[in-house]
């Protein structure tokens, strides 16, 4: 258990790094780079990763922490943006729907391998998720 624990504190540290870096981008085209790059990463402990994140203890569970990451860094983005633009929805429903988009497509390019497809419909997401001119779009029917 020991091992598992900090397993999953090196991997978290190195995720959080990355994600940290991605929220400090300011450019759509560089944070998409950014998710590539993340890829690139993770396909190097694949494997373990893989394992990892089916692993559920109360003290040691990366999906866990992979996903508290991204919630509260998109959490702590989008009050920050939400100073200067009208968010419409709660900020923590954006900052969980962000988080689970992101899992799910990394356990899926993990499991499946890279599809540049997959990383393009990903990154349109994300960028319904944090632009709020985007959101305010989809939120009120417009076009």
């Amino acid at each position: 258990y020991d091992l598992l624990e900090k397993l999953v504190s090196t991997y978290t540290d190195q995720f959080a790094a990355v994600v940290r870096q991605r929220f400090n981008i300011k450019d759509s085209n560089a944070a998409s780079e950014t998710i590539k790059m993340l890829l690139l990463v993770l396909r190097e402990y694949q494997e373990d990763l893989k394992l990892l994140l089916e692993v559920h203890t109360e003290e040691a569970d990366l999906s866990r922490s992979f996903q508290h990451v991204l919630k509260v860094t998109v959490k702590e983005y989008l009050t920050g943006i939400q100073e200067t633009n009208d968010i419409s929805l709660p900020i923590d429903y954006l900052a969980e729907m962000y988080a689970m988009n992101v899992m799910t497509f990394l356990t899926w390019q993990l499991q499946h391998g890279r599809d540049d497809k997959v990383i393009e419909f990903g990154d349109r997401l994300q960028e319904i998720v944090l632009d709020p001119k985007l959101l305010d779009q989809i939120t009120s029917g417009r076009k």
